[in-house]
């Protein structure tokens, strides 16, 4: 078998993978397999909640429970449905492989999930295989960038993502946005953009200026034993201080899910791209104080065997046709420009730890065509981050 590169082109793999699940999604109308119905939802549709929750695992995990346990219940059946239809498979056998893969699991985030089951009245396994969802499913389109010294406008590092996805019938990931905030007992506070009932990171920041956003990978279909990537990323948010900790802690955890993930260093003023694959990573450098990725491995990362692509298609690229120096407004426009914007791009975001807040749209799709909004990421009064 040839190992040569081969360079990613458009209408490759992503483009199969999204017509795939856009065939699932009609099948899932058409056999009214989706049960969200619009008075399901944790807020205004395109209008995200927001919940702070703190103390020990099984403390966050009640306070997540007690809110949103209905809403989480009426989730459960679209995406089980979603994976049963994409791998031809049934119930029992996706739950017995979510079971492997929750032995990795640290037994901080098993606990959380525990409690938060039973305060909402969700059985455990129905919970663990939405916490798991994106391990059986592959997305093709999300984009990120950061920014620092020379290519900020005002110094800060600001750190952007377009969370692409193709949401479901009801809408049910644009009606439950949620903004998560928690306080770990002993670790560090950090803000997750998530959905009730997802306890790990997709996308998140900390109180040391650390933010985390996750793109993924091609797979081929065989993944090994290890922890799940996005609860590799939650805990890069509450035990992580610096870049060098989170690149050390993700290689060290060689997680299982392939992705491409952007981790940013507010207080250094630094960035870097981790690459999983298998049980690899490799890490490339931030250039000229910009960084991004996107849905493909990279030659300069080091990979050579692999379907690759040039690491600063398409964001990069579209970026310094908009402006040699970036500040949040800028960095908008770049999320939804052509060369960057997807239209199932549900989700967009701008954070900007320095100033302690972020610029969020959560849509309608295309999300970064939208309005965004000004949140505060924390509260002022505990600069410690503990």
């Amino acid at each position: 078998m040839s190992t040569a590169t081969r360079t990613l082109r458009p209408g490759d793999w992503p483009c199969r993978t999204a017509a795939l699940r856009t065939t699932t999604i009609a099948l899932l109308t058409l056999l009214g397999l989706t049960t969200v119905a619009p008075p399901l939802r944790a807020g205004e549709l395109y209008k995200p909640e927001r919940l702070d929750a703190a103390g020990t695992p099984e403390q966050i995990g009640r306070a997540v429970g007690l809110k949103y346990g209905k809403v989480i219940r009426g989730l459960h059946p679209t995406f089980l449905n979603t994976v049963r239809l994409m791998r031809l498979s049934t119930k029992e056998t996706i739950y017995k492989q979510a079971r492997e893969m929750a032995a990795a699991l640290d037994p901080a985030d098993v606990a959380e999930m525990k409690a938060l089951a039973q305060a909402g009245g969700i059985d455990y396994d129905d919970l663990l295989f939405l916490n798991l969802f994106y391990q059986f499913v592959s997305g093709p389109a999300c984009r990120q960038i950061a920014v620092f010294g020379p290519a900020s406008r005002d110094g800060h590092l600001l750190h952007a993502r377009n969370l692409d996805w193709p949401d479901y019938p009801h809408h049910p990931l644009q009606r439950n946005n949620l903004i998560l905030n928690v306080r770990p007992a002993g670790g560090i506070e950090y803000l997750a953009l998530t959905y009730p009932g997802l306890t790990c990171v997709l996308t998140g920041t900390n109180r040391k200026g650390i933010t985390v956003a996750f793109n993924q990978l091609r797979s081929d279909g065989h993944a090994h034993a290890g922890e799940p990537t996005f609860f590799t990323l939650k805990r890069v948010l509450r035990t992580c201080s610096t870049l060098a900790e989170a690149i050390d802690l993700i290689r060290r955890a060689t997680p299982s899910g392939n992705g491409s993930v952007l981790i940013s260093d507010a207080a250094a003023r630094t960035a870097a791209v981790v690459e999983i694959l298998g049980r690899e990573t490799r890490v490339r450098a931030a250039k000229d104080g910009m960084i991004s990725n996107a849905n493909h491995a990279t030659r300069e990362a080091g990979w050579k065997d692999r379907m690759v692509g040039p690491a600063d298609w398409p964001v990069t690229w579209a970026a310094r046709k908009i402006a040699r120096r970036f500040g949040p407004k800028d960095l908008q426009a770049v999320l939804a420009c052509d060369e960057v914007l997807q239209r199932m791009n549900i989700l967009s975001v701008v954070f900007d730890p320095t100033g302690n807040r972020m610029f969020l749209s959560c849509g309608p799709a295309p999300a970064a065509k939208a309005d965004f909004v000004e949140y505060p990421l924390f509260q002022r009064d505990d600069p410690s981050g503990k």
